[in-house]
Order: C-alpha cells, then structure tokens, then sequence
C-alpha cells in the first residue's frame, strides 16, 4: 500500500518548529513537527510506509523499525484530514 498527498488546495510554510499547513477547501490549519514535515515532504510523491521509514531513519537518529509506528500514527491523521490519500495495493 502506498500513500500521497491529495491534490486538494493545501497551502505550506516552513515554521519554526516544522511546517504548516492549511486545508484551503476546509479552511482548516495543521501544525506538524519535523519528523511529519519529512513524511509530508515525501508524500510528494507515491510512498509506502517501508520508504517513509527509511527517509525518516536517514535524517533523524531513529531506526526503521522504532519509527514505524509514529510514521503510521501521522498518515493515519493526515489521511483522516482528507490530506493524504491511499493509491492501492502496490507492492513497495
């Protein structure tokens, strides 16, 4: 499974601490810390969980392993946001 961001109207900025975002369809703001600016970031593109593990663990001093439930607990909120939307059972 792999997810990407919606192509829904969503406005960014770097902020001190990570990146905010606003929701223009919904009018609504989130505020992510480093770590879900990364994932963000790469949800640019089509990402499995496994590849966004790896982005985190090669910029911040975590192992895929241990960062894989956060990184699951973030797509989770944004996909629940209608921010990042799942695109299928492909494999990683």
């Amino acid at each position: 499974m792999k997810y990407q961001q919606t192509r829904n109207e969503v406005l960014q900025t770097e902020v001190e601490a990570g990146l905010a975002l606003l929701d223009a369809s919904s009018n609504t703001y989130f505020l992510l810390n480093a770590t879900g600016s990364v994932i963000w970031n790469e949800l640019s593109e089509k990402k499995s969980v496994d590849e966004l593990c790896s982005a985190i663990a090669s910029r911040f001093e975590v192992s895929v392993a241990n960062c894989r439930n956060d990184v699951e607990n973030v797509l989770s909120a944004l996909t629940n946001k209608g921010l990042v939307v799942i695109s299928g059972n492909e494999n990683p």
